[in-house]
């Protein structure tokens, strides 16, 4: 899944060890952005 890279679900994503991958994103307007993709896999 991919979030919004806030510290909020960083926190709650490590509390429950799951990995955390940053990647850019571009929004409708072109900007690039970091989301994080969260997985279970090591």
């Amino acid at each position: 899944m991919t979030y919004a890279d806030t510290e909020e679900v960083v926190d709650l994503a490590q509390r429950h060890q799951f990995r955390i991958d940053r990647i850019a994103m571009k929004n409708t307007h072109h900007t690039v952005k970091n989301e994080l993709l969260i997985t279970r896999s090591p």
